[in-house]
Order: C-alpha cells, then structure tokens, then sequence
C-alpha cells in the first residue's frame, strides 16, 4: 500500500497544514474549557468534523490536482518562441501558452516589454532567451 504524500509533497503539505489546523481548534476548546465548561460532545464532534471534512475535500477535490504534473516542463520549452510581459534588465517574466515563466536575458541585455523572444536554454526553472529579430513589430497580447 502506498503511502499517503510520499511521492506527493503537495498533499503531505496538505496534511500537515490540516494537522496543525486540528491543533489549533483543540488547544482553542482546551482554553475556552478552563474559560467555561465546554461540553463533552462539542469536545469529540469538532474535531472529528474537521478532519472528517479535510479528508472529503481533499478525496473528492484535491487529490486529482495534487497529482498533475505541471502542464511544461522547462526543457520542452528550449527552442519556442514567447513573449516578454515586462522588461527584461536581464531578468522578468515571459508569457508562452498561457503561463507565465521565470527568464532572463541570455546576453545580458534589455529587452523590451511585448517583445518576442526564443528559448535558448532552461536552467531549473529559469529560462535564458534572447531576442527575436523579425521583419514585424509585435503586437501587445493579454
């Protein structure tokens, strides 16, 4: 049987998150006990609805997300053709295919914002490009 989160961190974050969240609502009922007296059903149904709900949230809802690779990975990226939403001064954002993705200029050098650019390289997240040169001024896109 595999373990939960193993080779997922996103849900083990999840859980842990949950984890920590349930601690909280018990050290609150703990406070709010010496406070006042907070009955015995109160003490045993928040808790358990909370994990009860987590659980349902993250079967029917998370669990298909947590698992789904990232549309792109940077290396299937070199060689494509993007376009800078922001100056590069050498490093900002590139718009390709809907997402937006960490770049730098390669040279060094500014390139202007809603400017084509091609991918030259990936190295981890970050994507080196340099400037398309083209016959056609490109046209702002949003």
């Amino acid at each position: 049987m595999r373990r939960l989160g193993r080779h997922n961190p996103g849900a083990r974050a999840y859980f842990v998150r949950e984890g920590l969240e349930l601690c909280l609502i018990i050290g609150g009922l703990a406070i709010a006990d010496g406070i006042t007296r907070v009955p015995l059903l109160v003490w045993m149904a928040l808790p358990s609805g909370k994990a009860l709900f987590s659980i349902l949230f993250y079967v029917l809802f998370l669990q298909r997300d947590l698992r789904r690779r990232p549309r792109h990975e940077p290396a299937s990226l070199v060689g494509r053709t993007a376009r800078t939403l922001a100056p590069l001064n050498p490093e900002g954002q590139i718009k390709i295919d809907g997402g937006i993705w960490r770049a730098r200029s390669r040279t060094g050098n500014v390139i202007p914002s809603h400017h084509d650019v091609l991918i030259r390289e990936a190295c981890g997240r970050l994507l080196l490009v340099e400037a398309q040169t083209t016959g056609k001024k490109p046209e702002p896109s949003d």
